[in-house]
């Protein structure tokens, strides 16, 4: 599953991740659960302009991170721009 993490205010910057989430579970005999969390992207707001950067720390065109990650740009930046 493909979310945005929790906003964290720097002061000047408003930065989220949009992560990769997993979760599996079995048993055999024992039941077990394993869990995962990745870094996808990173986007950082400041002075009303987003900046988007790979896992990697490369810069995302808008575009491109709208084609991965479709909706989260919007929604990083509706939540940011909140009163």
């Amino acid at each position: 599953m493909i979310e945005l993490d929790p906003i964290i205010d720097t002061g000047p910057a408003r930065v989220a991740a949009i992560v990769e989430r997993s979760l599996a579970s079995g048993a055999s005999p024992a039941l077990w659960f394993c869990g995962a969390k990745h870094p996808l992207a990173i986007l950082v707001r400041h002075n009303g302009r987003t900046q988007c950067f790979d896992a990697a720390g490369a810069q995302i065109a808008p575009d491109e991170l709208e084609r991965r990650y479709p909706g989260q740009l919007a929604r990083f930046e509706r939540l940011v721009d909140a009163p």
